[in-house]
């Protein structure tokens, strides 16, 4: 089944990097609040132990 609008908890990923906001493409991340016609995405911006 798919979809095409966003529902919270929705997993995302970056498309292009955002650099003054420190997120990298391929960054995955949650639908955190939902509007119509916009959303919110939270990103971790910690580094995952072992990782560069």
């Amino acid at each position: 089944m798919t979809h095409d609008t966003p529902h919270v908890l929705d997993v995302v990923a970056l498309l292009e990097d955002l650099p003054d906001r420190r997120l990298r493409r391929g960054q995955v991340g949650n639908i955190v609040v939902r509007v119509p016609f916009r959303f919110l995405a939270a990103f971790t911006l910690s580094k995952a132990k072992g990782s560069e």
